[in-house]
């Protein structure tokens, strides 16, 4: 889950970049609070935040959610000077794969732009799992889109629809070989999201989307957890 800050930061504090995926990220936002309004969350825990303080666009939830103290950030960096930066959240460092919370601890769990990073689509099928298992009402969950013809961690255009091995072969002799990497970058679609949800048996779940320039940048997995499963405590395993 972690993202070399070397890559995370370049050419991107306070330049275009970083002020366009504020805005995109502002978007989100909205249809976050559309989709779990304030008054019904007690506690929510941000799966991934960034222990990078200096570009406009990082850790947007706790900028914007209004009650900061309800918030829990968790990240397998050291992120533990947002408790200094916003009075009375609690920050807690573990993998977004195993947390270390009991079923249904927190209202609501929101993650952005960190699924694609946690690795294999096994690994990725984890996190959501432990997210589901730790939420009571619902989860909201942002990542990239792989078919928007840009990728935004490398800023390079199509490279990323190529097969891994071309792919990789490029990003390594543009001096990316970071990102070359599928435990550092390892993009979704909406089929995906979707595949992700029949497997683990969830089926009140909506894949929503953020535009830029007429096409489908971010894709949005909104799920909300029925009484059900809150009994059972998490999504039914295959």
């Amino acid at each position: 889950m972690a993202i070399n800050k070397e890559f995370y930061n370049a050419g991107r504090s306070g330049g275009f970049f970083d002020k366009l995926i504020l805005k995109k990220r502002m978007k989100m936002m909205d249809v976050f609070t559309e989709s779990f309004s304030n008054d019904i969350i007690e506690n929510a825990l941000d799966v991934g935040v960034t222990a990078d303080s200096s570009t406009l666009s990082a850790n947007f939830f706790e900028k914007l959610f209004p009650d900061k103290s309800k918030i829990t950030a968790l990240s397998d960096q050291d992120a533990s000077w947002l408790e200094r930066e916003f009075e009375g959240l609690k920050f807690v460092r573990s993998s977004a794969l195993q947390m270390p919370f009991e079923d249904n601890a927190f209202d609501v769990v929101f993650s952005a732009a960190t699924l694609e990073h946690v690795g294999s689509r096994d690994s990725q099928k984890k996190m959501l799992e432990e997210c589901y298992r730790v939420c009571k009402k619902g989860m909201f969950i942002t990542t990239p889109n792989k078919w928007y013809p840009v990728d935004f961690h490398t800023l390079l255009p199509f490279v990323h629809w190529l097969p891994r091995l071309i792919s990789t072969r490029i990003l390594c002799a543009l001096g990316l070989s970071y990102f070359a990497k599928e435990e550092n970058l390892n993009l979704l679609s909406k089929k995906n999201l979707t595949e992700f949800m029949e497997q683990l048996n969830i089926d009140e779940f909506d894949v929503r989307s953020i535009k830029l320039l007429a096409m489908k940048s971010n894709l949005l997995l909104v799920v909300t957890k029925s009484q059900v499963d809150r009994s059972s405590g998490a999504a039914n395993k295959v």
